[in-house]
C-alpha cells in the first residue's frame, strides 16, 4: 500500500501546519565565460547554491486563524529553525518571505506560501586579518596535541632496546624533515637562528640514550616547525610541508612493515605528517590569489592533504584529530570566504605579440599588472607575451 502524505502534519521550530504543495531549488553557481571572437568558451563551477523550499503551508478548521497564528509569528522572527516536510525530511532552515493570505469563498481556511533557505554551516564573515590569526593559534594547538599524543602513546609502554633505537631514528628523520621546512622559508634572521638551534639541539640529543624521552625530542620539533610556519605570510613553503607529508607517510609505511606487531614506532612518522598537513593547509589558507580559479586550487590542495592523514589519524588520539580537524576545516573555510571576492580567470586573444606593460594598460588600465601576467603565464620576457593567454577579469 502507498503511503499517504497528504495529512502528515510539518513543523517547524514546533509550529505546526499542513503542506499543500512542497518543491526544492538545488542548483550550483556555473558561470559560463564566453570570449568576443572565439568558438570556444569556459565553465567555472563557483559551488552548491543554497537549498531553496518553496511551501505552501494551510491550515484548515474552525480555529485557523488561531492555529496559524503561531507559525506566522515564528516564520517573523530572526535565526534558523529545525523544518520538517513530508516527503523531503528534517534539516535546519531559516525562513526568507511568507505571505499569508485568506478568501472569503475558502471556508475556515488560512494559507499562505513560505520560502526557506537551508541554514549555512558558517556565521558572520570573519576578517581575513582575523581568520588567519585563528589559523595561526591553531597550528600552536596542533603542535602540542601531537606532542602530547606520541609522549602518551609512550608513557608505560614495554620498549625493548632495538625498538627504542628506532624510535630516535625515526626523530631524527623528522628533524631533518622540519630542517627542510626551515631551510625552504624566509625567516628573520633571530627566528632563523632560534629554529636551527632547536633543531640541531634536539638531534644533539637523541644519543643520550634511554635518558631522552622520543616523545618530548617529537614535540620539541612539531613546536620549532610551527614556529617556521607561523612567521610566512603566504603560501611558499606548502610545496615543502606537502612534500614532508608524503616523506612521513612512507617512513610510517616502512616502520609498519618493519615492526608490524609493534605500531609505537610509526606514530612518530604519522604524527610528522598531520604536522605537515595541517601547516601545509595554514599556509595556503593565508596565502594571497589573485583570482578565484588559484584560489579553488589552493581549497583543493587543502582537501588533498587531508585525504592522505584522514584515515589514518585516529591512532593519535581524539585530542590530535581534533585539533587537525579544526585547522583543517577553518583553511577551508578561510580560503572559501575569500573566493567570492576574487576576480575570475578569462583567456584573451590578441593578434599580435605585444609588451606584458601594454597588455596590463589595455586590459586594467595600470600598466604595473604587466609583471601579473607574466607570472600567471609563466612568459620568459614581458617584452613578447603570447598571442592568447590567460588574466584576472579585474
Amino acid at each position: 500500500m502507498a503511503r499517504d502524505w497528504r495529512w502528515r502534519k510539518a513543523f517547524f521550530d514546533g509550529a505546526t501546519f499542513y503542506v499543500d504543495m512542497a518543491e526544492v531549488s538545488a542548483s550550483r553557481r556555473i558561470i559560463a565565460h564566453e570570449y568576443p571572437g572565439s568558438e570556444n568558451h569556459d565553465l567555472e563551477d563557483m559551488g552548491r547554491n543554497a537549498t531553496r523550499l518553496e511551501v505552501t503551508a494551510y491550515f484548515l478548521s474552525e480555529t485557523a486563524d488561531v492555529d496559524s497564528a503561531a507559525l506566522i509569528a515564528r516564520l517573523a522572527r530572526a535565526g534558523a529553525g529545525l523544518l520538517s516536510i513530508p516527503m523531503f525530511g528534517t534539516f535546519r532552515a531559516r525562513a526568507k518571505e511568507s505571505r499569508p493570505s485568506w478568501n472569503r469563498q475558502a471556508l475556515n481556511y488560512v494559507g499562505f506560501p513560505v520560502t526557506f533557505l537551508e541554514e549555512g554551516s558558517a556565521g558572520a564573515p570573519i576578517p581575513a586579518g582575523l581568520g588567519e590569526a585563528i589559523l595561526g593559534q591553531m597550528g600552536g594547538a596542533l603542535a602540542s596535541a601531537l606532542g602530547a599524543a606520541v609522549s602518551a602513546a609512550l608513557a608505560g609502554a614495554p620498549i625493548s632496546g632495538f625498538l627504542r633505537s628506532d624510535m630516535l631514528a625515526e626523530v631524527a628523520s623528522l628533524a631533518g624533515l622540519v630542517e627542510t621546512a626551515r631551510l625552504a622559508a624566509t625567516l628573520p634572521d633571530d627566528v632563523a637562528e632560534t629554529t636551527r638551534t632547536a633543531i640541531a639541539d634536539t638531534v644533539s640529543s637523541l644519543s643520550q640514550g634511554p635518558a631522552i624521552d622520543p616523545g618530548a625530542a617529537a614535540a620539541t620539533l612539531f613546536e620549532t616547525l610551527d614556529t617556521i610556519a607561523y612567521e610566512q605570510t603566504g603560501g611558499a613553503l606548502a610545496d615543502a610541508l606537502s612534500a614532508s607529508v608524503d616523506a612521513s607517510l612512507m617512513a610510517r609505511t616502512a616502520s609498519l612493515a618493519h615492526w608490524g606487531v609493534s605500531p609505537l614506532v610509526s606514530l612518530v612518522p604519522l604524527a610528522g605528517a598531520v604536522a605537515f598537513a595541517g601547516e601545509a593547509a595554514r599556509l595556503l589558507a593565508a596565502a594571497d590569489y589573485s583570482s578565484r580559479r588559484d584560489a579553488a586550487a589552493a581549497r583543493s590542495s587543502i582537501a588533498a592533504l587531508a585525504t592522505k592523514v584522514l584515515p589514518l589519524y585516529a591512532a593519535l588520539g581524539a585530542d590530535a584529530s581534533t585539533a587537525f580537524d579544526d585547522i583543517y576545516g577553518e583553511a577551508a573555510r578561510h580560503v572559501s570566504s575569500r573566493i567570492l571576492d576574487l576576480a575570475p580567470v578569462t583567456i584573451v586573444e590578441v593578434s599580435a605579440a605585444l609588451p606584458s606593460n601594454v597588455l596590463a594598460y589595455r586590459l586594467y588600465g595600470d600598466p604595473s599588472r604587466g609583471a601579473e601576467l607574466v607570472a600567471r603565464n609563466g612568459v620568459a620576457t614581458p617584452c613578447f607575451m603570447p598571442q592568447r593567454f590567460e588574466a584576472a577579469r579585474s
